[in-house]
């Protein structure tokens, strides 16, 4: 039997017989993400559920041009290129 986690999308799966350990696992690696991407998603979400396709995509675009422009972006790039771990702040 499987329990739903609403973590973030995707939806996150943890099996039944996961250890706390495994779990607490997962709660860190997304507290450590890009926080503003994240809340983004959730916003994003939140909001196609009751508005039309157009007002959902409109959304989306604003949301996608606020984290573009963010630090936290440029953070993402730089880090990629140079192979090491983002360290996110949430600007």
């Amino acid at each position: 039997m499987f329990t739903l986690a609403l973590l973030m999308v995707p939806l996150v799966v943890i099996q039944e017989s996961s250890t706390d350990a495994e779990v607490l696992l997962w709660a860190e690696r997304l507290s450590a993400g890009a926080s503003l991407a994240i809340a983004g998603i959730k916003r994003a979400l939140s909001y196609g559920e009751s508005h039309t396709l157009a007002e959902a995509l409109e959304c989306e675009a604003a949301t996608q041009k606020t984290c573009y422009e963010s630090q936290d972006f440029r953070e993402g790039v730089t880090a990629f290129r140079e192979k090491r771990k983002a360290m996110f702040q949430g600007k």
